[in-house]
């Protein structure tokens, strides 16, 4: 049986995201700033 989440990607795009941008806004880093 195969997973659920490797299901999803034949089916799907799928973004996720790590919460890392979320942390650097929290501390103070604009979004228009490249890292």
């Amino acid at each position: 049986m195969a997973h659920p989440f490797f299901d999803a990607l034949e089916r799907r795009v799928l973004l996720s995201d790590g919460a890392m941008g979320t942390a650097l806004r929290d501390r103070g880093v604009p979004a228009s700033v490249c890292l």
